[in-house]
């Protein structure tokens, strides 16, 4: 995906003109000369700018998350329908998301296409429940930790326009371990909830990050990325 050549000057990055000497000089650099690594300069620091704006806003952490109820067939001295009911969901941690390498820079005559590899952990979602089984129901409360989240992005900043985001999408969630306090009497449908519950909150941690954070992080790049100030101009 990744393998397009370097064809021509495409798009001009910006970055205030007191913060310059975090990019490499531009000294010697013609368009007989191109400067790969002055694109990846300037897309690290915008999406470092993106990832701080977006960490430090209090939007994210604690992010809500919604209420969600399972039902799930389990062994309690015969096969029975059981049901999770889960609320006051909250996802704290994700303002830990960070860079984990370079971005990856390709530009074309369609304009800048980027690429950056995202790392965010350890990540806590916590619930409260109720579980039902036949007669019986019972108030729980759910933790679910995630040593590490691996997302990726992706992003296109065409001639003369702001970046616009394409791809928010988490990879992969490491470390998944779900506890739960309060069974009781119900202690003996721990181990099948358990297994039920770990998926529940891979899926409902994807949705959140996917589609909240996904969304702000998609007005703080275009915002950024158009409007601070000076230029510098990038030629390939």
């Amino acid at each position: 995906m990744w393998s397009l050549s370097v064809i021509s000057l495409c798009c001009v990055f910006v970055a205030a003109t007191a913060q310059s000497s975090l990019y490499p000089s531009l000294e010697g650099v013609t368009e007989a000369t191109p400067a790969p690594g002055l694109y990846t300069a300037v897309v690290n620091y915008l999406f470092d700018q993106v990832l701080k704006t977006v960490s430090q806003s209090g939007a994210i952490d604690p992010l809500t998350v919604p209420n969600t109820t399972r039902r799930f067939e389990t062994k309690f001295i015969v096969k029975v329908q059981a049901e999770a009911g889960l609320y006051s969901g909250r996802l704290t941690g994700l303002s830990t998301m960070h860079r984990t390498g370079d971005c990856h820079v390709k530009v074309g005559m369609g304009g800048v296409e980027m690429l950056v590899n995202l790392g965010a952990g350890p990540v806590r979602a916590t619930y409260r429940g109720e579980v039902r089984l036949m007669a019986f129901s019972q108030d729980v409360t759910i933790d679910c930790d995630v040593n590490n989240m691996q997302i990726i992005v992706e992003a296109v900043q065409a001639p003369n326009a702001k970046p616009e985001l394409r791809k928010f999408s988490v990879q992969k969630l490491q470390g998944v371990r779900v506890a739960i306090d309060g069974l009781g009497a119900l202690g003996g449908v721990a181990n099948t909830l358990s297994v039920v519950l770990t998926t529940v909150f891979e899926e409902e941690i994807r949705r959140a990050v996917e589609e909240s954070v996904r969304t702000l992080f998609s007005e703080k790049l275009a915002e950024l990325g158009g409007t601070i100030p000076a230029t510098l101009v990038a030629l390939g």
